[in-house]
């Protein structure tokens, strides 16, 4: 019972996630700072590094996040051998 109850909470959590990251990806495209619009109503974006700029963050923080799970996961791995050498 507890393990159906826990993979429900990660999967209601990842959904929330899902929902946050589409919501941000839909305003990066709709309303983004510097657009102009002309008169067939087509959008020019006159400050593309305003768009990709949290783009960029949002990649820096998951590397470093990634980065340290993988120095965690080499710092167990070591412990397991040395432990069985």
């Amino acid at each position: 019972m507890d393990k159906f109850s826990f993979e429900h909470k990660i999967l209601d959590l990842q959904e929330k996630l899902q929902e946050r990251d589409d919501n941000e990806l839909d305003q990066t495209r709709t309303k983004g700072p510097g657009e102009k619009t002309d008169a067939a109503g087509a959008v020019e974006f006159s400050n593309p590094a305003a768009l990709l700029k949290p783009r960029l963050n949002r990649w820096i923080a998951n590397n470093k996040e990634k980065r340290s799970l993988m120095e965690m996961y080499t710092r167990n791995v070591q412990i397991i051998e040395d432990a069985f050498k």
